[in-house]
């Protein structure tokens, strides 16, 4: 993996926060690595596409334990059929494409065998290099999160 372009700027920037440290991680580091295991999106939020399925990928972060100086944030994922998706929508009168919210809302990450979530806060820190923490996260997605979400959208429709 290369290296982030973030390690330089808070190295010589003092005044960088938690949260413009994360959200350039996220940017340089973890975003072209989820495009080069298959997903697409921004931000905190990826979807690995799919004729039949919602599979989304988000980012949470804690907002008790987060401030300037650190930033504590998980990794959670939710799979539904899309036509499961269309009927829960309707239902609920949700958007035409899923977020996480929504998703949250419905109680769909709740009920096996739809969502889940790599089982590991990390911690960034202002101080800290984040070579070593891009590296977990994106092995963890792929050794972890990938796997159980292509597992589950090779079950059987219906």
């Amino acid at each position: 993996m290369s290296t982030p372009a973030v390690e330089a700027p808070v190295r010589q920037n003092a005044s960088v926060t938690a949260q413009e440290i994360f959200r350039q991680m996220m940017r340089y580091d973890i975003a072209p690595a989820l495009r080069a295991l298959g997903f697409k999106g921004s931000g905190q939020v990826y979807v690995l596409p799919s004729d039949t399925h919602w599979a989304m990928l988000n980012f949470q972060k804690s907002a008790l334990r987060s401030d300037a100086e650190q930033i504590f944030f998980a990794v959670n994922f939710d799979v539904s059929t899309k036509e499961e998706w269309n009927q829960r929508r309707h239902a609920f009168g949700a958007p035409e494409r899923p977020s996480p919210s929504w998703f949250s809302r419905m109680g769909i990450d709740d009920q096996s065998p739809h969502g889940g979530a790599v089982q590991h806060w990390w911690h960034l820190r202002v101080e800290s290099p984040i070579l070593a923490l891009v590296d977990d996260v994106i092995t963890r997605i792929k050794n972890e999160a990938l796997p159980a979400m292509r597992a589950l959208m090779e079950k059987p429709l219906g």
